[in-house]
């Protein structure tokens, strides 16, 4: 991500977007065009974390006991609890590996003071309820390729010929083309890095935060941001 040619790699989406969205209003009248382009896009992090919350979804749902508990949770230690019930081991699994692979993030992530959902699970309890709710078994498979297939109606809309094609200031079909491919596959790349950037903060967070309540305790520090400027220097370190 921080190589100098991958910098050209996620900017040729960016500027993939911003082409696509001036070209596609004034060939469709159509805004942020480029937005249905880049649904279901391969490595899209943030997509991928919402879909996995339906995955998980779908093995609560069939337990009616583990949805009336999670309904009254409270402590951040539910998922102990959970295996008692019928279905608890199972649900507890599944929650567990979503935190496994997406813990270390939360809302708000660039501050790197907020709890991650591995410290606060409980944050997430109200998201998977909604999704049981709201959704069919099998919900993120059929979300996933419903954006894929909305994304390739998109690049097949009619093309602009003749004269249009000219005030439109395109050369050709391909050209079109080429931005999309840029924009979809830019895009992905510029996704897949968040998770391991994210655990790569989380860390001395984790480490350096009780130590920093300790000293803030004992009168030696007062300001949050020494702790997070201690945090950044160790980022850069490493």
């Amino acid at each position: 991500m921080f190589d100098p040619q991958s910098r050209q790699v996620y900017m040729s989406a960016i500027e993939a977007t911003w082409w696509l969205n001036d070209q596609l209003q004034a060939w469709l009248g159509e805004k942020n065009a480029a937005d249905t382009l880049t649904q279901s896009v391969p490595h899209n992090v943030t997509s991928e974390m919402g879909l996995a919350l339906l995955d998980v979804a779908d093995v609560i749902r069939p337990h009616p006991d583990v949805v009336a508990f999670l309904q009254r949770v409270e402590d951040e230690g539910f998922l102990d609890e959970m295996v008692k019930l019928e279905g608890g081991r199972e649900a507890r699994d599944a929650i567990r590996a979503y935190l496994d692979k997406y813990g270390m993030r939360c809302v708000g992530e660039i501050d790197i003071t907020r709890p991650r959902w591995s410290e606060r699970p409980t944050t997430l309890v109200p998201v998977i309820l909604g999704n049981v709710k709201n959704f069919e078994p099998g919900a993120a498979e059929q979300r996933y390729e419903q954006g894929r297939q909305e994304a390739w109606a998109k690049e097949q809309a009619p093309w602009p010929t003749g004269q249009a094609l000219k005030r439109l200031r395109i050369s050709s079909k391909s050209s079109v083309s080429a931005w999309m491919g840029s924009l979809r596959g830019g895009r992905g790349f510029l996704q897949a890095p968040q998770r391991p950037v994210s655990a790569r903060c989380w860390a001395p967070m984790r480490f350096f935060w009780p130590q920093f309540l300790q000293v803030v305790i004992t009168g030696i520090w007062l300001a949050s941001d020494l702790f997070i400027d201690a945090c950044g220097r160790g980022f850069d370190a490493g």
